[in-house]
């Protein structure tokens, strides 16, 4: 499986051979690999396996036939250490405070989401952009 592309984890922060510490995602999943409970970014719909709270947290859904892999794949790629949970909160929370300073209707808050949908100019997404989407989604 070591040249098998759904064996690919997108490590976060730029990881490089330097592992971070707390050790977490790609250098925490390490050499682990399960096919039915790795919750890849390769597939199409891996954020659907996923809900967020506002203080951060990347919490399972609760559907069954997606909430073990999630769980399995939080816990294996240490997804709740509190480093990531303060980073998803501050981008949660930096556009909330944009949201709460201006008057925002639906259409803006769906063109918000749309944006955070799209690459940027080096073809990333934003940082934590389905942390972010999600709680647009739920919240406003």
């Amino acid at each position: 499986m070591r040249f098998d592309y759904f064996n690919l984890m997108v490590s976060c922060q730029g990881e490089d051979d330097k592992p971070r510490v707390p050790v977490h995602c790609g250098h925490k999943k390490d050499k682990w690999y399960d096919e039915k409970l790795l919750v890849s970014p390769l597939i199409a719909n891996c954020v659907e396996f996923f809900n967020y709270s506002a203080a951060g947290e990347i919490l399972p859904i609760e559907e069954p036939s997606k909430k073990v892999a999630a769980e399995t794949t939080i816990e294996n790629l240490s997804l709740n250490i509190p480093k990531l949970q303060r980073m998803r909160q501050a981008a949660i929370d930096a556009e909330l405070e944009l949201l709460d300073n201006d008057d925002f209707n639906e259409e803006e808050i769906r063109n918000i989401i749309k944006d955070y949908l799209e690459l940027d100019n080096d073809g990333k997404y934003k940082p934590f952009c389905a942390a972010i989407i999600y709680t647009l989604q739920n919240y406003y």
